[in-house]
């Protein structure tokens, strides 16, 4: 009795813990989640072998992920994609990049046409090469200063009126090509 018991438990804990580590879940966006797995399908038929959601590993094949004009409007679970380069998002309705923070092996995010305001959380991926920021609702880039890598930044039709802190971007990363850095290529109206 006490064998039979005890393998119920065992079968009842390991029933309880399958969704213990479940990928489905960190992405909280249905429609993020979607394009996540469209990704992984790709990648699937290509490699011949099918690739999971719910596998963390399997997250780990995605170097490349466009996700323009869905409605997304989280990229929670992004951490998990720790392969992940190149992002693209524009067109959605993204309020936060609190979730790259962690992404060391992004060079490539375009977030242009959502709705950022705080960008400090791009100060932690700082192998950025290319970031397109145009089209949000950003008045303080001073976070940028320490993407030493960065080559190209587009800022256009933000809400930027304090113009040194383009200067001292510039000064803290001489070869930064900088679009929309003028006060004719910024919108401050829509955020007041």
């Amino acid at each position: 009795m006490k064998t039979i018991s005890g393998m119920i438990m065992t079968l009842l804990l390991l029933t309880a813990c399958t969704g213990c580590d479940n990928n489905e879940e960190a992405f909280s966006d249905p429609a993020f989640k979607a394009c996540v797995e469209a990704r992984l399908k790709d990648y699937s038929e290509f490699d011949e072998r099918e690739y999971k959601i719910e596998n963390e590993k399997d997250l780990e094949v995605i170097k490349l992920l466009a996700c323009g004009s869905r409605g997304i409007t989280s990229v929670k679970g992004i951490e998990k994609l720790l392969n992940i380069d190149d992002l693209r998002v524009n067109t959605n309705q993204i309020a936060s990049v609190e979730p790259i923070r962690q992404l060391k092996k992004l060079e490539v995010l375009q977030i242009g046409d959502n709705k950022l305001e705080d960008i400090e959380p791009l100060s932690g991926a700082t192998n950025l090469k290319t970031l397109q920021l145009a089209v949000n609702y950003i008045a303080d880039i001073k976070p940028l200063k320490g993407l030493l890598k960065l080559e190209t930044l587009g800022i256009s039709e933000n809400c930027i009126t304090d113009f040194t802190q383009i200067e001292e971007l510039k000064e803290s990363i001489p070869d930064v090509e900088i679009g929309g850095a003028t006060a004719e290529e910024q919108s401050p109206e829509k955020c007041q």
